[in-house]
Parts: structure tokens; C-alpha cells; sequence
């Protein structure tokens, strides 16, 4: 992630002939590190860590510098102007919470099947399938729409559909739950966050100036990342507990709250996403999804 923004900041000084924002670069990827590496090992130690804390604050500190070295910067890496678009922040937002929760509940979803339910590594892959098997189908279908209807429409249904059927999954998992309750609801997850897939990643790059494409994009996939851990820390944190992986029973017991945690995600994405009615946005001619 660090690297791919420093490569994106070497690209852009080449363009325009001048230095890249060196200091900029090497304060937020450090700084990042320190973050991811604070919530990876949270599950571990402890959020009372002196360890976590110190690198999560330390990383903090220094990615909220990264602005004013920008502002100083000659050729900023990246613009702060694009935030003040409601269009490309909303995008990033979205992107970054979508995939906390279901980066933080995919982590749980595979433990649940094996240590709850007992199914094996293969029953488990399989048993998955409509999550992903739904999202290839209407991804695509979603990045063909948007030219008639725009990406925000199916940013909000699909956010509304994830909701669902995480909400749907927190609220009957038990470790006798039958795979077809859970395979539908794993069905309409699927189709939501396929909705999302191609629209959020679109909506980011086209709220930008035709010279800011690359950036807006590395941007978008950067908070992606860092989204998915930020997820799985805290979706891992509110599961763990004494004696959690003893039974079936304990194990469900902190399942059903951590997967509720992150449908909370998914509705405050849904009340951030620009609503259907709004004006959409049309798609550049030429955009890969």
C-alpha cells in the first residue's frame, strides 16, 4: 500500500519535472505501518498495550502530518483539494467501511463454519460460494448499468443488501443453523457488495479532474486496505473472549456480536451513500470494471 502511493508520487514528479514529496511519503507510510501493526497485534496483547497503543498513536501522528507536508510540498503527491469533493470523499468512505465489515466478516465467517458447525476446510470453501459466486454475476452487471443509471443507485441498494444479510446472519447464527437460511442470506450479501465492487471504485475517479485519475484511484485502493484491517482488528477484538474456541456455544456467543458490529458498518455506509434520487453521476467512456 505504502509503496504503491510512493511509486504513484515518483510517476507524478516525473510528470511535472520536479522532486517527489519525499517526506510526505515516508511519513504516512510509516505511519500506516505503525497503525496496521497496532491493530494486528491488538488481538494478541491487548488494546492496553503499551506496544499497540504506542504504534497506533505514533501512526496516527504521523499520517496526520502527511497533510501539512503536502500543503508545503512544490508537487504534492496528493491533492487535498479532492476531498472537498462530496462525490470522491463519500466514494472513499464508503469503500474504506464496506471493506472493514466484510473483510472482518469473512474472517469470522470461515471459523465459524469449521469450529461451531465442525465442517471441514473444503466444506467450508464450498459453503461460501454464494457470497462470492453472486458478487462475479452482479458485479459485472452493475459496471455495464451504470451508463444508464450511474453508480450511486447501486452503491446505496448494495449497501442496504449487505446490511441485510449480515444483519440477517448475526441475528440467526447458531451452531445448528441450516446452510439454507445462511446461504440466502450469504446470496444477498453477495449481490450487495457486487453491486459495490465496480460503482465505489468508479465513483472515486470520476468526481476528479482527468489528471487526477491515478492518484484518486490509489488513493481509493490504499483506504480499501487499510479498511479490511481496521475490520478484522476490531471485528476480532469484540469476538475474542475466555474459553471462546472451548465449545460451539461459547464461539457463537462472541460470533453474533462481532458480525452485528459489522452490519453497523454497512448502515452507516448506507445513510452516508449518496441516495438513489440524487443526481447521478454518468461514467467516462473507457472505464475498466
Amino acid at each position: 500500500m505504502s509503496l504503491s502511493w510512493a511509486l504513484s508520487a515518483s510517476t507524478r514528479a516525473s510528470v511535472h519535472g520536479h522532486g517527489s514529496t519525499s517526506s510526505g511519503s515516508c511519513s504516512r507510510g510509516a505511519g500506516f505501518l505503525g497503525i496496521t501493526y497496532g491493530l494486528v497485534r491488538a488481538t494478541t496483547l491487548g488494546w492496553s498495550s503499551g506496544q499497540v497503543i504506542g504504534t497506533v498513536v505514533g501512526g496516527a501522528v504521523l499520517v496526520g502530518a502527511f497533510p501539512g507536508w503536502e500543503r508545503q510540498a512544490r508537487t504534492p503527491m496528493i491533492s487535498l483539494d479532492m476531498f472537498k469533493r462530496v462525490p470522491f470523499t463519500t466514494a472513499n468512505a464508503v469503500s474504506f467501511l464496506m471493506y472493514a465489515g466484510l473483510f472482518g466478516t469473512l474472517f469470522l465467517m470461515s471459523q465459524f463454519s469449521q469450529d461451531a458447525q465442525h465442517h471441514s476446510p473444503l466444506a467450508t470453501g464450498v459453503r461460501l460460494v454464494p457470497w462470492t459466486a453472486a458478487a462475479m454475476v452482479s458485479s459485472p452487471l452493475a459496471g455495464q448499468l451504470v451508463t444508464r443509471w450511474g453508480n450511486r443507485p447501486f452503491m446505496a441498494g448494495g449497501l442496504l443488501m449487505q446490511a441485510i444479510g449480515l444483519a440477517w446472519i448475526a441475528a440467526v447464527a447458531t451452531a445448528h443453523l441450516g446452510y439454507t437460511e445462511l446461504g440466502t442470506a450469504l446470496l444477498l450479501a453477495g449481490i450487495g457488495i457486487g453491486l459495490i465492487f465496480p460503482t465505489v471504485a468508479t465513483e472515486a475517479v470520476v468526481s476528479v479532474p482527468e489528471e487526477e485519475v491515478g492518484v484518486a484511484s490509489g488513493t481509493n485502493n490504499a483506504l480499501r486496505e487499510l479498511g479490511g484491517v481496521l475490520g478484522i482488528a476490531i471485528l476480532a477484538t469484540v469476538f475474542s473472549r475466555p474459553g471462546v474456541y472451548t465449545s460451539s456455544s461459547a464461539f457463537v456467543a462472541g460470533f453474533r456480536p462481532a458480525v452485528g458490529g459489522s452490519r453497523l458498518l454497512d448502515r452507516r455506509r448506507d445513510r452516508g451513500a449518496p441516495r438513489a434520487g440524487q443526481k447521478a453521476r454518468r461514467a467516462r467512456p473507457g472505464l475498466i470494471y
